[in-house]
């Protein structure tokens, strides 16, 4: 029965991932949200792995994590008006961690090449066909702009590496969906992975350079309005101008994320968050005011929300985990799980993700699970 949840449970996680892009697609173009639905039968999933398993997970992470996160859920109940938020702020991250831990012990006894490649053929199959999908209806409610995440970062990294083809179609794909973060992620893994190839393959990796430059190139110049490089377009104008103004633009809001927190934060704040619940007003670029619950950049949506100490424990942890793994010299499996990883790290700075995309501590555990990480 465990076992078979277990199966169950990691074959939702591309499912689940790929429904995001319709829940998106609706959300930004009908302003129809199911978010709240999809959040929770994710942590109904998570809650009954975690009870089936309630033995296998204690370590030492989640019980710093665990630690860490009681003063910000406190804080949040004595200053902030008590919502949903509250809970989910805790569960999410302690979750996180839990899954860390069961995952690490998980693979260690089984073999991810196969789950990689199951959900890496899933990913590609549904994005590419959802994509058809999302334009009609970007199309129909006249958005003039293509942005949402399709999840192909773990996609992406096996096909780096098993089917040169189909990872350019990854990166056509990522572009198509029009979110710059992933792009410039997408650039970065594929930068690092070439130290982590032979000569022969590095020559493979240039020729894929050259052809995605090529293709890129053709299909900005020919259509530049389309509505998923149109936003591209307007941002490598922004980056050009240099100004602050521009600058700001460019971030989307982020900038202006930064500073709404941090004129509410005092420094006693700095140490234990603004607590579990925190919301803060946003200007919108209507005009409007919004209440946020999280930054778009991770590290200060944390600092916010939880402090100092909780947000260097992650980022400590996380550092440790992709500059200790040994990985040069290992099998391809090993490679992409790291470049997977390194992925979904790099995006977590442009939007508020470290936590919440599913796969993202299935890997972490099998990275864990690898013998020769230095303790």
């Amino acid at each position: 029965m465990k076992d078979k949840y277990v199966n169950f449970y990691l074959y939702m996680v591309p499912l689940m991932s790929c429904m995001g892009i319709l829940l998106s697609a609706f959300r930004i173009s009908d302003g129809i949200s199911f978010i709240l639905v999809y959040l929770l039968f994710s942590l109904v999933l998570d809650l009954i792995l975690v009870m089936f398993y309630a033995k296998s997970f204690w370590n030492k992470d989640v019980a710093i994590c665990l630690f860490l996160l009681i003063p910000p859920l406190l804080v949040g109940l004595v200053n902030n008006e008590f919502s949903r938020r509250h809970l989910t702020d805790l569960l999410v991250p302690i979750l996180f961690f839990i899954k860390v831990s069961f995952f690490s012990k998980y693979w260690l006894n089984k073999d991810i090449s196969e789950y990689i490649k199951i959900y890496s053929k899933i990913t590609l199959l549904l994005s590419f066909f959802l994509l058809i999908i999302v334009y009609s209806l970007f199309s129909s409610s006249g958005a003039t702009r293509l942005s949402i995440f399709p999840p192909l970062e773990l996609s992406a990294s096996y096909y780096l590496f098993s089917n040169p083809i189909l990872f350019v179609l990854s990166f056509f794909l990522i572009i198509a969906y029009g979110k710059r973060a992933q792009l410039i992620s997408a650039i970065i893994v594929f930068c690092v992975s070439y130290r982590f190839v032979n000569y022969k393959m590095k020559l493979v990796f240039i020729m894929i350079a050259c052809f995605i430059i090529a293709g890129v190139t053709f299909f900005i110049s020919n259509d530049p309005n389309n509505i998923s490089v149109r936003r591209f377009v307007y941002s490598i104008g922004l980056l050009f101008n240099g100004d602050f103004e521009s600058i700001n633009k460019l971030s989307a809001g982020r900038f202006d994320e930064v500073f709404a927190i941090f004129s509410e934060m005092e420094i006693s704040d700095f140490l234990f968050g603004m607590g579990n619940g925190y919301t803060y007003e946003l200007m919108l670029s209507s005009g409007e005011m919004k209440d946020v619950t999280n930054a778009h950049f991770t590290p200060v949506g944390l600092l916010s929300k939880y402090g100092i100490f909780y947000t260097l424990f992650v980022y400590y942890f996380f550092l440790k985990l992709l500059f200790t793994s040994k990985i040069k010299g290992r099998a391809d499996t090993d490679k992409v799980v790291y470049l997977a990883v390194l992925f979904l790290f790099l995006e977590s700075f442009f939007s508020y993700s470290l936590f919440v995309v599913s796969i993202t501590p299935i890997l972490i555990g099998s990275l864990l699970s690898f013998k020769d990480i230095k303790e």
